[in-house]
């Protein structure tokens, strides 16, 4: 189901505001570490159930959503959702190198067996990584990022 517009606050998102830093902070960059701007403040916020991407349907076999969160900027979103699904790590990839290819979607590397990656015509782009996990009955652990270009106002 592909529908547009997803985009609006989610019901139950907590806001959080990313501040800028200040002088002292240390150069180097920490990717656990809240990062932003200090012409901006960057908006992340917890999804408390996964969220449809434009022109990508959801995976159809059964799953247990585990969390995600959305970090917005200015010109663009980036939404990252984990999932649990019953099925393989080769059937979740396999399914999604369809779907993508069914949408128009164009794949921006050759898959690997827990990787697939694609752009759309809009310049979004989608990555999903896969690996197998311990929770049973489930078989895989499904990460989905997507990175969706917003036009101004």
């Amino acid at each position: 189901m592909a529908t547009s517009g997803f985009i609006q606050a989610h019901p139950g998102a907590e806001a959080q505001t990313h501040q800028s830093p200040s002088a002292t902070t240390s150069p180097v960059w920490n990717p656990f570490q809240k990062q932003s701007s200090a012409n901006r403040n960057d908006v992340t916020r917890k999804l408390d159930r996964q969220v449809e991407i434009p022109n990508m349907p959801s995976y159809p076999g059964k799953t247990q959503y585990l969390n995600g969160k959305v970090l917005e900027v200015p010109g663009a979103n980036t939404y990252t959702m984990s999932f649990l699904a019953m099925d393989p790590p080769s059937r979740v990839r396999d399914w999604y190198i369809q779907a993508l290819s069914s949408y128009d979607w164009k794949q921006t590397m050759h898959p690997t067996p827990t990787l697939v990656s694609a752009m759309a015509k809009d310049g979004s782009g989608l990555t999903v990584s896969i690996s197998e996990t311990g929770t049973a009955p489930f078989k895989s652990q499904v990460m989905v990022m997507y990175h969706e270009r917003v036009k101004s106002k």
